[in-house]
């Protein structure tokens, strides 16, 4: 079941205007919002069974880097960010940057094909080489976190689970780990204020063309805390850089890698749920 919230806060409201455009909203980034050739399906077509519905957010390996593109087998679908409707799912994701392969289908596959859930709904909208602040209250990123929040509500979907995967920014530039901590703090906050309880599940990441970096990693860990639904996400920095085509992005066997992971500490919470 999902983490709710017990500290009686009142959930803040978030407006949302015509000025919400795919344009304003990704600040010419890039994202993927093309669903013209998308096939759209209702809410009630999604919702069958036990659903998870899955809010991906972050920099790149969390978006679509992967070198393969994927297109699920089973009951995958994608919500998409910039016009709040539902399509099946097909890489590269809409809502989040880079046109490849995404994880997250590979991983909504290995849950279905478990029995852990019937049908998954994703919702990505991550940016490739974003900084932690810029997801930060204030930060240049936070608008999509908004967006997608509100326009999921409309829709009357719950997101079941929170997945932040993101630090390699961070790590080449500075390792500040405490100002790292204290900006997921902020985001973690700001999630609850906006009425999602989910559980928000942090991986360890931080290599890119440059070794683990412990400041943020040791980051990383320190804010997990389960009685504020703060959990741990999977370690993908002991993914070797002979499974990323780049030394940073993952290559087709490091796409089942990062997949597995992240399939793995998903059951794990949902058998103990």
């Amino acid at each position: 079941m999902p983490h709710r919230d017990t500290s009686g806060g009142a959930i803040e409201p978030i407006f949302l205007s015509d000025h919400d455009t795919y344009q304003n909203v990704d600040l010419n980034r890039g994202s993927c919002h093309d669903w013209q050739a998308r096939m759209p399906v209702s809410r009630f077509e999604v919702f069958q069974g036990r659903t998870a519905s899955i809010l991906i957010f972050g920099q790149s390996n969390g978006a679509n880097s992967g070198a393969e593109p994927y297109t699920p087998k089973r009951r995958v679908y994608n919500f998409n960010l910039f016009d709040g409707h539902c399509y099946v799912a097909q890489d590269p994701l809409l809502g989040c940057t880079e046109s490849r392969g995404n994880v997250m289908t590979r991983a909504a596959d290995m849950l279905i094909d478990r029995g852990v859930f019937d049908s998954v709904l994703l919702a990505p909208i991550g940016v490739g080489g974003s900084r932690i602040e810029e997801w930060t209250p204030g930060g240049v990123r936070h608008r999509r976190l908004q967006v997608a929040i509100q326009r999921a509500r409309e829709r009357q979907i719950e997101f079941t689970h929170v997945l932040w995967h993101q630090g390699e920014s961070n790590a080449r530039a500075d390792g500040d780990g405490e100002r790292y901590a204290a900006c997921l703090r902020k985001i973690h906050a700001a999630i609850r204020r906006y009425g999602v309880g989910a559980p928000i599940f942090v991986a360890q990441a931080t290599v890119c063309r440059s070794p683990p970096n412990e400041a943020i990693r040791a980051a990383q860990r320190a804010v997990v805390d389960p009685a504020l639904g703060i959990l741990a996400g999977p370690d993908t920095d002991t993914i070797g850089i002979e499974h990323r085509f780049d030394d940073c992005h993952m290559a087709a066997s490091g796409l089942v890698m990062h997949a597995e992971m992240w399939t793995e500490i998903l059951s794990a919470y949902e058998a103990r749920a």
